[in-house]
């Protein structure tokens, strides 16, 4: 019943106005037999009116389709920078790990992951940098 609700909207006021169109028509030429020029001027009013009426329905018709577009473009959005952010713990737990699996309690010697040197621990300063390529290991 609510499915596609904008085209539905969007079909009503086109319905709407024609229906309004038609009927206003009709009066007018009862109104022609009683008075020529309110006759005439409802004639050439009563259509316009229908017609600039239908403006609202449809244009809320529209904004609805702009609002679901926009709503299923958000989600969209949302499930890609949930996958980014996914994809970078991941790649942060994997790197973690390679540092970890690098530093051996029974060896004083580290192998950085950027320039793949083989570090003395004990030459290494406070902060973990590697002294060769400036990374923090």
């Amino acid at each position: 019943m609510f499915n596609n609700i904008s085209e539905k909207i969007k079909t009503l006021a086109n319905v709407m106005c024609w229906i309004d169109i038609i009927v206003s028509v009709i009066i007018s030429i009862f109104i022609i037999f009683i008075n020529l020029w309110a006759g005439l001027i409802c004639l050439i009013l009563g259509p316009l009116v229908s017609w600039i009426g239908s403006f609202v329905l449809y244009g809320f018709g529209t904004l609805i389709e702009n609002s679901e577009k926009t709503t299923a473009y958000l989600r969209y959005l949302a499930e890609a920078e949930r996958k980014r952010i996914n994809k970078e713990k991941d790649r942060n737990a994997e790197a973690s790990a390679e540092r970890t699996k690098n530093f051996s309690s029974n060896t004083n010697f580290v192998k950085c992951l950027e320039c793949r040197n083989i570090v003395d621990i004990s030459k290494l300063d406070e902060s973990g940098i590697c002294p060769w390529c400036g990374c923090e290991m």
